[in-house]
């Protein structure tokens, strides 16, 4: 007689022999129920789920979170390096205003665009013709004009030139569209 397929797998030893069954069902449907997957299935299950509401929200909130501590960061730190650039500046320009009163006598008003605005600032002939020169500068600090001498307004160009209000003279060559081009210049013929 031929063995059936079971007998001949149990012989071969690829399958065990199976316990007595218990007479009620419901009894192995617990048991299977008792038995944990194994870890790769339930990876497995769990990728191929898609995330819920609940967590894509809440991966939206860790996101957005973590954006604007950055974004804090980022602006706690450009406060200090304006800090201690404002700091290293009021050093420099300390003791070192030549601003005249704006009631003395030979007070007039120099005006200057600063901030997309007309600005004034008061001097003396001497320091007129000095500040057009390029020989003084314009620095503004904690809301005020300062007339400083070059070297200073020099200085604190390198350190912070956001407070640079008037420079000197630059020793820059003309930019490209200066009316110092010889296609802007006036021909001699011309007639008016």
């Amino acid at each position: 007689m031929s063995l059936s397929l079971k007998d001949q797998l149990l012989k071969a030893g690829l399958i065990k022999a199976d316990e007595p069954k218990s007479k009620s069902s419901s009894g192995s449907r617990e048991h299977a129920k008792k038995m944990p997957e194994p870890p790769a299935k339930q990876a497995k299950s769990i990728s191929n789920r898609e995330p819920s509401l609940a967590e894509l929200y809440q991966a939206r909130s860790a996101q957005e979170a973590a954006d604007k501590k950055k974004l804090a960061d980022e602006q706690a730190a450009k406060a200090k390096a304006k800090a201690e650039r404002k700091q290293k500046t009021l050093a420099l320009v300390q003791g070192a205003a030549l601003n005249i009163a704006v009631n003395a006598e030979n007070a007039l008003a120099r005006h200057f665009e600063y901030g997309r605005k007309i600005r004034r600032i008061y001097v003396s002939t001497e320091q007129r013709m000095q500040l057009n020169a390029g020989e003084l500068g314009v620095v503004q600090m904690d809301g005020k004009f300062l007339l400083l001498p070059g070297d200073v307004v020099a200085a604190v160009h390198a350190i912070a030139p956001e407070f640079v209000a008037l420079m000197g003279k630059s020793e820059e060559p003309a930019q490209e569209g200066d009316y110092a081009d010889p296609q802007y210049q006036i021909p001699d013929d011309l007639v008016w």
